[in-house]
């Protein structure tokens, strides 16, 4: 089985760093891309695009999402038959997007912005 981890605002792959190994150590493939958030523009439908990619097609992926990436996950299944056919997405403390939004109200990112001087 292949777990896609997905990392939440403000984090990066390496939010995931304690549980791959232990996931590996049960035999399973772990993918944790980082997610491109030095690209404003990038909404979660970028993000899922860079989670498709990093499951190179692998057809028993689960997908965790945390924080931010909750809004990134449910799009993965519906991109992907082999995903779909699989468990639920599994959402870990996650965000999810309005009704209707496939992008995250401002300002909300997944990068760390410096913050204005008062």
């Amino acid at each position: 089985m292949t777990f896609a981890l997905v990392h939440g605002a403000w984090h990066g792959a390496w939010a995931w760093d304690a549980l791959i190994p232990e996931l590996e150590a049960r035999g399973h493939r772990v993918v944790a891309p980082d997610l491109p958030c030095e690209d404003v523009d990038a909404g979660t439908a970028e993000y899922a695009g860079v989670v498709i990619e990093a499951l190179d097609g692998s057809d028993d992926a689960i997908v965790v999402g945390h924080s931010l990436g909750g809004m990134t996950i449910p799009l993965v299944p519906a991109r992907r038959r082999s995903v779909r056919d699989s468990p639920t997405p599994r959402f870990a403390t996650s965000s999810s997007a309005p009704t209707g939004q496939t992008r995250p109200p401002p300002p909300t990112t997944c990068s760390i912005q410096p913050r204005a001087q008062p």
